[in-house]
Formats: C-alpha cells, structure tokens, sequence
C-alpha cells in the first residue's frame, strides 16, 4: 500500500503486495541453491563489496525465470528476491522500467541507511538483461529455437 496515497502499489502494470524483508530474504536464501537458468549477468559489486549478479531466460520478449546470486547480505537477498518476484513473467520493457523507488517501496520496513542496496540489485538485474538481450534468437535465450 502506498502510504502518502492509500492506493495499492504498483509494478509492470501490475498490482503488488508489500512483503517484509525477512520472508524475501528466506524466500531468496533458499532459492540461490538452485541453478541458475538462461543468461547470466555480469557480476556488480559496490564500494563495500558486496556482489549481486542475475541470470534470466527470456522467450518472445518475456522473462519466464530468473535466478539471482548475492553476497550474503540481509538486505540485498531480500531486494534481490523482491526484484525476482516482481519481474518474473513480465515483458523485457516493463522490468527495464523499474527504478529503486519502485524497489524500495515494494519491500516496506528497510531502513533508510540500507535502502542504497536496492541500486546494486537493480544494476545487477539490468546487466543480466543486457546479456540475455545480447544472446537471444527471436523465440529463446535458453539455446532453443523454434
């Protein structure tokens, strides 16, 4: 819920529901154990090097999954996790309109001091866009053609 307006938050056109930090982080904890699909992405790191780098598959336009690795930071899992959840299944032009304040109000209850990981999630995921993009036939990026 956006808090100024009282009206639902959105995303990719799409309605979301705010999650807390600690459900994506377990949610994301658990998922970086399984292998990651498609295209990777380039590693991104910031100045306190910390690392997040994705990887996605894409058919006609659209992400049909997306797969994540992150250094082991709270904070970052979770915006990673957030980012997966919101994207997976959209088109390639509505997750590369995605911002942080998009992020950052999709995953309520981060403190202000921490919110700046959001940035490094979002490099991350449009590096692996940029690859997937790169890498593409016009029907998959995952090595199959129609």
């Amino acid at each position: 819920m956006n808090t100024t307006t009282g009206s639902p938050m959105h995303c990719c056109g799409v309605a979301i529901k705010p999650t807390s930090v600690s459900a994506c982080f377990e949610r994301g904890r658990s998922r970086m154990r399984q292998p990651l699909p498609g295209i990777p992405g380039e590693t991104v790191n910031d100045h306190r090097g910390l690392q997040a780098a994705f990887a996605v598959r894409v058919v006609d336009n659209r992400i049909l999954e997306i797969g994540f690795r992150a250094t082991t930071c709270i904070t970052l899992i979770a915006y990673c996790e957030r980012l997966r959840e919101l994207i997976q299944g959209s088109l390639l032009e509505d997750a590369r309109r995605l911002d942080s304040t998009d992020l950052i109000n999709a995953l309520p209850g981060v403190p202000a001091y921490r919110q700046n990981t959001a940035v490094l999630a979002l490099f991350a995921l449009r590096a692996a866009l940029l690859s997937a993009e790169g890498s593409a036939t016009p029907t998959d990026n995952a090595g199959a053609t129609a």
